[in-house]
């Protein structure tokens, strides 16, 4: 029993959590920082407010919900996050859940604002648990299939949910029906002789402002413009006393900190759609501190950014909110407008503070119908194109996960459609490895076998140099993350200029890993790099082919396997390297993946094919010249 208790109390010990981050924001703060800090808060501010009345629309909830998120989740955000770009508030995925999940429920107009308060409360209490256990780990497990395939449904049923107020009318949410993706067109399309054609007018108006709007111009707040060019529009139409569906005004004094009403009964009834959507805004969260973390070459703790993100759901409990997440728009944002550190969510919530109530007064007079083609069109670029593709071109396993994920998502409750995908996934790969293995070798001069070299102190890496990974292992979605991040480490060092990677030990690859391979090639070329795949096997050679990685490397930079003659395919990449690079290079011959930079051992390249491998890793890493 000691021995349990210690176990508990060693696992806290190690907790990484900062409980309030933004002292050390605080503590070396400067005008410059402030400069920096109050320019990205006007940007996301301008991006903030328009989004959550948007995203309260799609929820099913009144439009001031999304106010007052956005609001309160960037003030707690940035008092908990510790990240200088992370924003948090109303996001697409959240809101399409929340809708999703109560119609279920039967839980909608006012019943859906009754139990509201407990569901934000079990979000983010299950957040706050997550992140005190530091699960996020988890994350790496889910596959590009799953996530591709839940952000298709949730576009598709966001477009199918809006297409009825741009017509003019509205669909009730009764009973068991318009809770599917096929209940809601079949009602739409039952009512649609009670279209309304200058609501009709209006979004088609809509449409093409905003399309306009992101054609010609990246850095206005699109939303916030087209609202109120809308608006303008709207008044000429009410000057001609042409009847239209505006949205319901309220009254901002009225908001007040509220207790939810905790009951076993709502408990029960909210559990399965509260761990759902925890689940899926722990996902989004760490998405986007990984990306742009990275982006910003900074290190973000993921169970610090889902901590926050448990913090805001529980204080929007109290303060008439709705679900919120990181957002990746407003992040972007954030960061591209040069935040200097997490106060610019704060600031940018007083601003959204200080909209409400000059916004406010003529919230009555922003038509239904525009509102309601703005988030069509978000919801129509949400569907990627690109991923889709490859998703279902790579392999039949990653096809069917994904169709598996989308059309669970179309026929059943959303909040139920990551479980199935990752369960089938789980399912499908049951079988594959976690994670590649990388083998290490060291050559020695004038020998046909492996050994350890002598170090040359005096050969510091000046020549260009050509990295040789040795890839063992099964490719998928659990690997992903290892493959691309150490092979992105290496990536760093200055004097790279080539990557091989031998691949005849991989035996499968799946979507998720053959966009981590497009990514590493895209950075590679980016920074005036080449990445060549050697010993290629005839099956992952279809799999790049299917996935265009051969036209975006280009054929002459793979080499296939030869089964008779086990050196070829690498002595050819080799030879391809030298041409590349017309000079003498340097070859540093690694890696495990969970290893550092290997220590540098040189010995001479010589024009003979390199020597048979051994079956057995080696510690060692070697470097040689050519």
């Amino acid at each position: 029993m000691n021995l349990y208790w210690k176990g508990i109390k060693d696992f806290f010990d190690e907790n990484t959590l900062d409980f309030f981050p933004i002292r050390k924001a605080i503590r070396d703060y400067s005008w410059g920082k402030l400069r920096h800090d109050i320019h990205a808060a006007v940007n996301v501010a301008l991006l903030d407010f328009p989004q959550g009345m948007a995203y309260a629309l799609v929820a099913g909830l009144p439009v001031q919900y999304g106010m007052y998120t956005a609001i309160i989740a960037s003030l707690i955000g940035a008092l908990f996050s510790g990240s200088r770009f992370m924003t948090q508030g109303p996001t697409n995925g959240t809101a399409i859940m929340v809708m999703s999940a109560f119609t279920s429920l039967q839980l909608v107009d006012d019943l859906a604002i009754q139990y509201m308060p407990v569901f934000l409360s079990m979000i983010g209490l299950f957040l706050i648990i997550g992140s005190l256990l530091r699960i996020t780990n988890i994350t790496r497990f889910i596959s590009n299939a799953v996530i591709f395939g839940y952000t298709t449904a949730a576009a598709i049923l966001v477009i199918a949910n809006q297409v009825h107020f741009v017509l003019g009318y509205k669909i009730r949410h009764e009973g068991d029906h318009t809770i599917t993706f096929y209940d809601v067109c079949k009602t739409t399309f039952q009512l649609i002789h009670l279209s309304h054609i200058p609501s009709i007018i209006i979004g088609f108006i809509t449409f093409f402002v905003f399309w306009l709007a992101r054609r010609y111009s990246k850095r206005l707040p699109h939303v916030a413009v087209v609202i109120i060019i809308m608006t303008c529009i709207a008044t000429l139409f009410r000057e001609m006393h042409i009847p239209l569906a505006y949205l319901k005004p309220f009254d901002a004094s009225l908001w007040k900190i509220s207790i939810p009403n905790w009951s076993f009964d709502a408990i029960g009834l909210l559990a399965n759609p509260a761990l759902a959507l925890s689940f899926l805004c722990m996902l989004e969260s760490t998405s986007i501190g990984k990306s742009l973390g990275a982006k910003a070459g900074e290190h973000t703790d993921l169970n610090q950014i889902v901590f926050s993100v448990g913090m805001a759901n529980l204080c929007c409990s109290f303060t008439s909110g709705m679900p919120a997440s990181g957002s990746f728009l407003r992040s972007t944002v954030s960061l591209a407008s040069g935040a200097a550190t997490s106060l610019t969510a704060f600031f940018s919530a007083l601003l959204c503070i200080l909209a409400v109530f000059v916004v406010v007064p003529f919230i009555g007079y922003i038509p239904q119908a525009a509102l309601s083609a703005i988030i069509i069109y978000i919801g129509f670029s949400l569907i990627n194109k690109h991923a889709i593709k490859i998703l279902t071109t790579a392999t039949s396993s990653d096809a069917i996960v994904f169709a598996i994920t989308l059309f669970s998502g179309l026929l059943f409750p959303l909040s139920t459609a990551i479980f199935y995908g990752v369960i089938f996934a789980v399912i499908l790969f049951l079988r594959k490895a976690s994670k590649p293995e990388m083998l290490e070798y060291s050559y020695s001069k004038g020998s046909n076998t492996l050994k350890l070299a002598s170090l040359a102190s005096n050969q510091e890496a000046s020549q260009p140099e050509i990295s040789l990974f040795h890839i063992g292992g099964n490719l998928f979605f659990g690997s992903s993350d290892l493959f691309y991040g150490q092979i992105r480490h290496v990536c760093e060092r200055p004097n790279l200029r080539i990557i091989i990677l031998k691949m005849r030990n991989v035996y499968v690859m799946d979507a998720t890993c053959v966009m981590a391979l497009e990514e590493l090639i895209l950075l590679m070329q980016k920074t005036q790099r080449q990445l060549l795949i050697s010993e290629v096997r005839p099956p992952m050679l279809k799999i790049l082919r299917n996935s265009g990685l051969t036209h975006l490397l280009g054929f002459s930079n793979i080499f296939v396997d030869d089964v008779k003659n086990s050196t070829a395919s690498t002595s050819k990449a080799l030879k391809r390297a030298r041409e590349i690079l017309g000079q003498p290079a340097t070859i540093r011959i690694y890696t495990n993946p969970t290893s550092h930079i290997p220590t540098i051992y040189p010995t001479l390249l010589n024009e003979t094919p390199p020597p048979t491998i051994p079956q057995k890793p080696l510690a060692n890493r070697s470097r040689r010249t050519i």
